[in-house]
């Protein structure tokens, strides 16, 4: 098993020819106060699986911040054909996520789990910053 792309986008589809497009991909939110919820955005993860792990799949997507506290899961079951052999079978998977609520400031973290294996992680860093002073007048 080998994760091939794993990012934060904000759009993202899976084409029916299976072709992944992603567009916007980021690392950071930026907001002046906490909570703060991002509108949407999308979780976007491609993972190559040899002929040996064919078979019935658990995925789990966890959600948590920098101390651990988990702020969403979700998941579910996923089949994975056997491929040609000398070739890998590779599952993509686009994940919508809407008005996702960041309760503080920090770094979280989405999990991509499979058979509860932690098989990669994408980082979100929630920064904090002013909001713009008004012009002085006559300025």
């Amino acid at each position: 098993m080998e994760l091939r792309i794993a990012a934060i986008a904000d759009y993202a589809s899976l084409s029916s020819d299976q072709k992944l497009n992603i567009m916007g991909v980021f690392a950071n939110l930026s907001a002046f106060a906490t909570p703060v919820t991002h509108p949407q955005m999308y979780l976007v993860f491609q993972i190559d699986f040899d002929s040996a792990e064919a078979g019935q799949k658990d995925v789990k997507i966890v959600l948590q911040d920098d101390d651990g506290h988990e702020i969403m899961r979700m998941g579910g079951p996923i089949a994975i054909g056997r491929p040609q052999p000398g070739r890998t079978a590779t599952y993509s998977q686009v994940v919508q996520f809407t008005g996702v609520t960041f309760p503080h400031f920090g770094t979280y973290e989405f999990s991509i789990l499979i058979n509860d294996r932690v098989e990669g992680r994408v980082p979100l860093t929630v920064t904090q910053v002013q909001p713009p002073t008004p012009a002085a007048p006559g300025v």
